[in-house]
Formats: structure tokens, sequence, C-alpha cells
């Protein structure tokens, strides 16, 4: 489905050069006419052959590479967007990383880690992006976050903190900006295709899951875009869970 409630926007897309959830996004908001700039920490041809095919869609896309969890490089991807497109209108955040272990084994590094590169990347970003959006009177940075932020389970206490400051990170957005045009939310999906309790029989997801089926990427994209259209404009600081009802 190709609408094009995006057209002219600026996107840039953190983790949109993944193979999965990321190349999702990129592609759902290629639909929706936005240009993209598609983010990646380390596998350029990858994220290439995801540009091309958001050009494919009508749409004009480039890549930016590098590690976001590094200030310097925020500012240089920030800049490199701003130079071939124009002002971001559209932070859309979906650089993930996690090793899930029982806390007291979590070793010093893999927290600082977890945390710099889901939270810390986002709020680099954030205060680079944020500036411009306020004078131009409209903004939109989304968020992926997951049930971790909300229902924190063993062995996943660096990614529950790290999704946890996310959502706050979000809301005080929401909080500061709002008066400015600019919405900040988050969208929290559970099980999503690919990952290995996708793989679990519907019987099993049935226990937990209202709707037992993974998620596919184009409802979390679908879900995203709607976030950071017009249509979303009274609607801040909120977490949308496209989670199938995991958490009712």
């Amino acid at each position: 489905m190709t609408d094009r409630s995006l057209a002219g926007r600026v996107a840039l897309i953190t983790g949109g050069g993944g193979a999965g959830m990321g190349h999702g996004l990129t592609l759902g908001f290629a639909r929706a006419g936005a240009r993209v700039a598609v983010g990646a920490r380390a596998d350029q041809e990858r994220a290439e052959r995801v540009a091309a095919e958001a050009r494919a869609l009508g749409v004009e896309a480039i890549t930016v590479m590098g590690d976001l969890s590094e200030p310097d490089t925020a500012a240089r991807v920030v800049e490199r967007v701003t130079s071939e497109f124009g002002p971001i209108d559209i932070l859309m955040h979906c650089v993930g990383y996690r090793k899930n272990m029982p806390l007291v084994e979590v070793p010093i590094e893999e927290w600082r880690r977890t945390l710099d590169a889901n939270c810390s990347s986002l709020f680099y970003l954030s205060r680079l992006v944020l500036p411009g959006m306020m004078e131009r009177g409209w903004g939109r940075i989304v968020a992926i976050g997951g049930t971790a932020a909300t229902r924190p389970t063993r062995n996943h206490a660096a990614v529950a903190v790290a999704k946890a400051g996310v959502v706050a990170l979000c809301k005080t957005i929401a909080a500061e900006c709002g008066e400015y045009g600019v919405t900040a939310n988050v969208v929290s999906p559970a099980v999503t295709e690919g990952m290995p309790a996708a793989s679990r029989t519907p019987e099993r997801l049935k226990t937990y899951l209202p709707i037992p089926r993974p998620a596919r990427f184009e409802e979390i994209a679908t879900a995203c875009v709607f976030l950071a259209s017009d249509d979303a404009a009274y609607t801040t600081g909120q977490i949308l869970r496209v989670d199938g009802g995991l958490e009712l």
C-alpha cells in the first residue's frame, strides 16, 4: 500500500539499513513519500540495497553510516542529511542493541554499550534536530521501544533500563516541545517476525498473545508513519503498543 502522507518530508531512519525492522521502516516511510536517509553502523552494502529499494518506490534516498552512540558521529550524520536533503523533519529512531544475561553478570562495558546504543544515541540526535524543528513549527520524533521498558523480565536488565530511558526521553521532549509543533512518541512491539519467539506455535503464542502470531514489519511501519504524519499532530508523549495485545 502506498500513500503520500509524508510527501516532501525529510526522514532520518536510524538503523534503517538493518535486515529486519529497520528495512521495513525505511520502505514504509518511502511509500509514504518521505525522502529517507538510511542509517547503518557498519554494513554499508546492505544499507545501499535498502536505499535502492526506497528509490524504486519513487523517493530520494541516501545512506548515512556511523556509530550514533558517539556524539561526533551523530553530528556528522545530521550534517550530511541536512546538506543533501535540507532540514530533518522526522527522526525515526530504530537503533537497537542487546545481550541478555542476569543483572549480576552484566559487564560494566556491556551496560554502557547497551545504554549508549539504545538511549544516548537518541539524546545526541534529538538535541541536534530539535532546535530546527521548533523554529519551523513542525517536527516528529518516533522511537522504537519494547516491552522490556514496561515489563522487565529476567536477563533483560540493561535493555530494560535503556528502553525505559527512551520512553522517558520522548516524554520529556513531548513536554518541552509540544507548543512548537513538535511531537515525540514511542512504538512498542513485542514478538515480531524474525525473532526467536516468532517460531513458536500459534498454540504457544496464544498463551500470552490475544493475536497469536508475530507482528509483520509493515505493521510496525504503519504505526510509525502515522505518528510521523499530520494526522498525529495532537498525539505526543505516548507509547503505541503494536504488540498483539500482550499489554492489555
